[in-house]
């Protein structure tokens, strides 16, 4: 279970990023696409879970939301993937450390 920290940015709040990161788990792409088009702060957005940041690219990575990910991806023009968490992990090491091979392949 993630808790959703306080969104950065005009008109987001955590219900936003709650719909989002339900949407990234069903890897619901049209939902998150949705999303993210009423809301394109949601790709700054942070949430926390036992003390780790998680941005929707790296919770999409987590769970091997491919679809999730790549859309994400081309949101951010790919810029994202260089971020690192609290523990200094990228999205690319988070997919690799939870066995994630189509996320890490792509």
């Amino acid at each position: 279970v993630l808790c959703v920290a306080p969104m950065r940015g005009a008109g987001l709040g955590v219900q936003e990023m709650e719909e989002a990161l339900e949407a990234v788990r069903r890897s619901d792409v049209e939902a998150l696409t949705a999303l993210l088009d009423a809301h394109p702060g949601l790709l700054e957005a942070t949430g926390w879970r036992e003390n780790r940041s998680y941005r929707l690219l790296d919770y999409a990575c987590e769970r091997g939301s491919l679809q999730a990910a790549c859309l994400l991806l081309d949101r951010t023009g790919g810029t994202d993937i260089d971020v690192r968490d609290y523990y200094d992990h990228t999205p690319l090491m988070t997919a690799c450390s939870n066995g994630r091979a189509a996320v890490v392949s792509m």
